[in-house]
């Protein structure tokens, strides 16, 4: 059951990310069509930047689950990999801890607010566009309690690593 319910949630993580990149792509093409309407027709698409600046706190937190699940979220390497034995495994536990503790704290702080952008029908307005607020706070915590779970994910492979001899990590195409 354990293993099923890894899967989903593996699942979505990957959808999540791969929405992430769409959306991307979709405001970067944005993005270059208003530029260009600015200079050639000498007016705006309208709506964009307000757009653009939701748009890029959903992206961030669609990747995160993703990101969160294969540890490859912002960690000192340098330090890591300077240091051996004990001294590794504290550093790295303490990365996982952190992780954990600062998006569950984060899901929590979201809450109210993504409750109240439901209840009070919150949009963000430039000139003549409404963009409702309610679906970005619902990606931000989703991310978030996806990335919680993805980093309990860390925890629990760790623990069932243990038991067997080290290997390389595979990679995922995520790599820089």
């Amino acid at each position: 059951m354990l293993k099923k319910l890894a899967f989903a949630i593996l699942f979505i993580n990957r959808l999540f990310c791969y929405i992430s990149a769409i959306l991307s792509i979709f405001l970067m093409c944005l993005i270059v069509f208003d530029i260009f309407s600015r200079l050639f027709l000498n007016m705006s698409i309208e709506g964009t930047p307000i757009f653009a600046r939701n748009a890029v706190v959903g992206m961030t937190f669609l990747a995160l689950p993703w990101l969160t699940w294969e540890r490859k979220h912002l960690r000192s390497d340098l330090v890591l990999s300077r240091t051996k034995g004990m001294l590794k495994k504290i550093l790295e536990g303490m990365a996982g801890i952190v992780t954990t503790v600062m998006l569950s704290l984060y899901s929590y702080a979201l809450l109210k607010p993504t409750i109240n952008a439901f209840r009070f029908n919150e949009t963000d307005v430039e000139g003549t566009t409404f963009i409702p607020l309610a679906p970005f706070y619902v990606i931000c915590l989703l991310g978030c309690v996806l990335g919680v779970l993805g980093s309990l994910s860390v925890f629990r492979r760790k623990a069932k690593a243990k038991d067997m001899p080290e290997a390389q990590t595979p990679l995922t195409g995520f790599e820089i």
